[in-house]
């Protein structure tokens, strides 16, 4: 979303290949993707009603094993590649249009 942090802040390179078990590897635990989902679809609504809160600035980290949730505040990194002062919302305030297309060297739904 504008003005906030994207998945390459958080992780700025993937891991190398090999290094982490692929989900049909290590599991999937299905009642957590549901809840997840939810969480996302919840996130989705409120941001086209325009109503309440978002998770915007914020990073939720679940213990599904001890049945806790709690908040982190985050803040973009501002070298992201796909978001930062070099291709979106960084210095500019708002995220440009093409900007994670750019930093990916590929054209996804038409965009170049």
């Amino acid at each position: 979303l504008p003005g906030g942090p994207c998945y390459r802040c958080l992780y700025p390179e993937p891991p190398p290949p090999g290094s982490v078990p692929t989900c049909a590897e290590a599991g999937v635990i299905g009642a957590l993707a549901g809840v997840m989902g939810s969480l996302q679809a919840l996130e989705a609504i409120k941001i086209i009603l325009g109503r309440g809160s978002t998770y915007t600035g914020r990073l939720l980290v679940v213990d599904a094993l001890a049945g806790r949730f709690r908040e982190v505040p985050w803040r973009g990194d501002p070298r992201c590649p796909a978001c930062g002062a070099a291709g979106g919302h960084g210095a500019a305030g708002g995220p440009r249009r093409g900007a994670a297309v750019e930093a990916r060297g590929g054209d996804v739904l038409g965009e170049s």
